[in-house]
């Protein structure tokens, strides 16, 4: 196994990690939300997440690797739970802040991706405009599934 390959195991590790903790999120956002139509679209992004963590599970698993165990540390407790508190609107800013790690991560993916590996998924939208949580949030129209 070369130094590429290696890398890129280790970052869809980290991703699938990512989307275990982002599912969690959402389905603890969706249960603290009043509203019915807000709650459908957590409960849809929390969907996506395990689509998206399930894509990568496959793929570490076609390539002989091991899919790691999510357990989250203190911090992603306190964090999850902060976010919670904090109230929908403003946990989804917080998220929407640190999309960009999520998408440095994908993109160096893309770059030492062999070469069946090219496509990577991101938050799906009918809009051509880049599509974050908060403006799925506010326009739920906007998502589609994966």
């Amino acid at each position: 196994m070369n130094e590429n390959q290696q890398r890129f195991i280790k970052g869809l590790q980290k991703a699938w990690l990512v989307e275990q903790s982002s599912q969690r999120i959402y389905k603890a956002l969706a249960s603290s939300e009043k509203s019915p139509a807000r709650r459908r679209v957590l409960l849809k992004l929390a969907e996506s997440e395990m689509e998206h963590g399930d894509r990568w599970a496959r793929r570490l698993q076609e390539l002989g690797a091991k899919v790691p165990v999510y357990r989250p540390t203190l911090r992603d407790r306190l964090w999850h739970w902060t976010l919670v508190q904090s109230g929908t609107d403003n946990a989804l800013k917080r998220i929407e802040s640190t999309e960009d790690e999520g998408a440095e991560l994908y993109g160096s993916l893309a770059v030492i991706a062999p070469a069946r590996q090219t496509a990577l998924p991101f938050m799906p939208c009918r809009t051509k405009k880049k599509c974050t949580a908060v403006s799925c949030i506010k326009s739920p129209k906007t998502l589609q599934p994966v």
